[in-house]
């Protein structure tokens, strides 16, 4: 993250929100809510294939077999997985080829990272690299500091650090994995036409300390470029951070303090935060994530999206007048289509702390179109499919038929789950009040899931089931 942003501590406490991970919600349960069509209906399901959906499949754009087999470059190592750069965003939008790179930030002095290091870190970034370990880590000239890399999973140590405010010349005060993507990729292209595409991502964190103060924090955030107007957003969710107070929602969703700069290059940056976790409008936690928290577990994976209405909210929110944090007064596009997602960073850095370490892996970003965000409207004769969906080979799909039967579909086309709906032009909607309904062409209510928890979502998931969630909660399936 920017290290010319001081940031707003935000301090908050752990909320060890123990989720139903998708894959394990039991297969029969009947909800007592679907009230709307009888229970007596028979279970026996018509399969009735669909003809008139497009295809919008989800699109890989970054998974944890994209980085190669390689090492960190060193003076006796010259190439290989990434390579080392120094002052954080305003080095990542000067990097032109695409790949992983290791960035650490800090102030000029004489302990830049291009040192090999053959100690072992794993006490304090999480992971052992294989031997011999210089191929994998490269540290300052006292090795202090270290950044590992191998096989798609990062390690970051910063060893006795100069505090939180990147002044003290030589110090490293914060350290990231920045990966620039090597396709050009416009998640919301297509917005305006359910199922939504969103931008989801997922990373597994370990953080691990000796000694810590509140303000320590790790992050992941999308690096987005705005076409209209050539501006940035690093688009930061905070993983984890210590000291107390989360899960205040209030501590999210805003612009960091002194958050609208100019690199060195002279690209204009909004640095704005969010987080894990439920009731938050710039971003959309998702199934199987674990919460932003503020203590350091063992490892956990998190998972969120960012939908076409969380980036308008946040792009409002950066167009107001300043000072900030109530905006930085940019002429931003407000048309989503128009941004694109160049890359992303994951690190930590903060003050306070004797030796900060962590380490990421299993880092996907995809663009999915998997779901029904809230507002939604899956009209007849439209299909949304599960993110392993393969035309004839794998994946799982829903289709709100012309028929009006809602139905789940294997990719062999045998029917999994109906509505028993059967009014032709009906459409299915995802309301802001958190229940699915399917509605007749005179907006009759046909069926619905009988959920009640606003700002709920539902996704097919990979496993066949179709589920509705809020936050990373279950609120409704199909047991498909």
């Amino acid at each position: 993250m920017n290290n010319y942003i001081r940031r707003s501590e935000n301090v908050f406490s752990i909320t060890k929100s123990r989720i139903r991970n998708y894959f394990n919600l039991t297969r029969n349960h009947i909800n007592k809510y679907a009230a709307i069509f009888s229970a007596t209906i028979a279970c026996l399901i018509i399969a009735i294939p669909s003809t008139t959906s497009a295809a919008m499949y989800s699109q890989v754009i970054y998974s944890p077999a994209d980085p190669p087999a390689g090492y960190l470059a060193t003076p006796n190592n010259a190439g290989g997985l990434a390579w080392m750069l120094d002052n954080a965003i305003s080095s990542d939008l000067s990097v032109s080829t695409a790949g992983d790179y290791c960035n650490y930030y800090n102030t000029s002095g004489p302990n830049s990272m291009v040192y090999q290091n053959n100690l072992s870190q794993s006490s304090v970034t999480g992971f052992s690299p294989s031997s011999p370990l210089y191929y994998w880590q490269e540290g300052d000239q006292n090795n202090n500091s270290v950044c590992q890399a191998e096989q798609g999973t990062w390690g970051f140590k910063i060893n006795n650090p100069e505090g939180n405010d990147c002044t003290t010349a030589g110090k490293v005060c914060g350290m990231q994995h920045f990966a620039r993507f090597s396709g050009t990729y416009y998640p919301w292209s297509s917005y305006g036409t359910a199922p939504e595409p969103a931008l989801t991502f997922s990373v597994n964190v370990k953080p691990q300390t000796d000694n810590y103060a509140s303000g320590t924090d790790g992050y992941f955030c999308p690096i987005l470029k705005d076409s209209y107007s050539g501006n940035y957003i690093e688009y930061c969710f905070v993983n984890w951070q210590t000291g107390g107070g989360y899960p205040n929602i209030s501590q999210f969703d805003q612009i960091g303090m002194n958050g609208c700069g100019t690199t060195s290059g002279g690209q204009n940056v909004a640095t704005i935060y969010t987080a894990f976790g439920p009731d938050l409008t710039w971003s959309t936690e998702r199934a199987g994530s674990a919460n932003t928290f503020g203590n350091i577990p063992n490892n956990v994976t998190q998972t969120a999206s960012i939908t076409g209405p969380n980036l308008l909210n946040a792009i409002n929110q950066i167009d107001n007048s300043p000072p900030i944090p109530n905006g930085c007064g940019w002429n931003l596009s407000k048309n989503v289509a128009n941004y694109q997602v160049i890359g992303f960073e994951d690190g930590m850095e903060g003050g306070g702390y004797s030796t900060l370490g962590e380490s990421v892996s299993n880092e996907n970003m995809s663009i999915t179109t998997d779901s029904l965000f809230a507002g939604d409207t899956l009209q007849s004769g439209s299909t949304m499919y599960s993110s392993n969906y393969v035309a004839g080979s794998s994946g799982y799909r829903i289709t709100m038929q012309t028929d009006g039967n809602l139905v789940v579909y294997n990719y062999a086309n045998s029917a999994l789950w109906q509505s028993h709906t059967s009014t032709p032009g009906s459409y299915a909607v995802m309301q802001t009040d958190g229940n699915l309904v399917v509605y007749n062409p005179s907006n009759i209510a046909q069926w619905s899931s009988g959920t009640s928890n606003a700002g709920s979502y539902a996704i097919m998931q990979p496993d066949g089931n179709f589920v509705i969630y809020k936050g990373n909660v279950y609120q409704w399936q199909s047991g498909s």
